[in-house]
């Protein structure tokens, strides 16, 4: 029996190749990374602040003094910023607008970066109506039309 020698399976002009080609791809697919987890940041701190937004329309929609509501809906909104991300929307403010028979809230905050530099800016609104109180028109049940009037939907 011969001994057999071991031939080489790779040439010697690629030795060391696969280290270096680490090195240029590894930057590469770390930065594809952190876009993917910025993107799901940035993601959910959009809805958190759509979640907030809507509470604080609600709670100024169903205001009883419109004198308060500025305050009434930083704190609702804020309330709800802080019990789903505490630390994933910075510096939220809210701007309450609102005219005779709608409310308007926009809220503003700066989601959360892992990159550095990159500073993502995110804003939502929330328009509803303002709910008033109706008294019942003389001479009329609850539910029904006033006399000589159509009933809902104009088939009699």
């Amino acid at each position: 029996m011969t001994a057999r020698t071991p031939t080489r399976s790779r040439r010697t002009g690629e030795r060391g190749s696969s280290p270096v080609e680490l090195v240029l791809l590894a930057p590469v697919l770390m930065l594809v990374v952190f876009l993917v987890v910025q993107a799901a940041l940035y993601y959910y701190a959009r809805q958190v602040l759509l979640a907030a937004v809507e509470q604080a329309d609600r709670t100024v929609r169903s205001a009883t003094s419109l004198s308060l509501v500025d305050s009434q809906a930083s704190t609702a909104g804020l309330g709800y910023v802080h019990s789903l991300g505490p630390d994933l929307v910075t510096a939220p403010s809210f701007a309450v607008s609102l005219t005779t028979t709608t409310a308007t809230v926009i809220v503003t905050g700066r989601a959360v970066s892992i990159i550095p530099g990159l500073a993502l800016t995110i804003r939502a609104v929330a328009t509803g109506p303002i709910e008033q109180f109706h008294p019942d028109v003389p001479g009329t049940t609850a539910g029904s039309a006033p006399a000589g009037a159509s009933p809902p939907g104009g088939v009699s």
